[in-house]
């Protein structure tokens, strides 16, 4: 098992893609997410879900602790959000907890999916 200090190492800041599931390889249409360092060890974080199928979007942005797994709440107008962030090889997985909102995104969009790092 990995410790808790690598896998936070995993999610240095930079822009990340979304990736094939099975390449791991990013993907030429989808989802970005992009990982900033803040302060007092904190990481702010974009995402802009792409649905590859018609171009549509949707976007959220937050704050998140130093260390993973982490999950980020929000309560708006534009709906209840609630995402997971995991390291995994390679990358970083988003998993959405639908069950507790659709984090406003249009119908049928969503954050979840793997990430692998493409830029610093």
């Amino acid at each position: 098992m990995i410790a808790a200090a690598a896998l936070a190492l995993l999610l240095a800041p930079g822009t990340y893609r979304q990736a094939d599931v099975v390449t791991r390889n990013p993907l030429p249409v989808g989802s970005q997410l992009v990982v900033i360092a803040g302060k007092g060890g904190k990481l702010g974080f974009s995402i802009n879900a792409i649905r590859a199928l018609d171009s549509d979007q949707g976007f959220i942005a937050g704050t998140l602790s130093g260390t993973l797994p982490a999950t980020w709440t929000q309560h708006g107008l534009s709906g209840d959000c609630r995402l997971r962030f995991e390291a995994v090889p390679g990358g970083l997985m988003v998993t959405e907890d639908r069950s507790f909102g659709d984090c406003g995104f249009p119908a049928g969009l969503t954050a979840n999916g793997t990430y692998v790092r493409v830029s610093d």
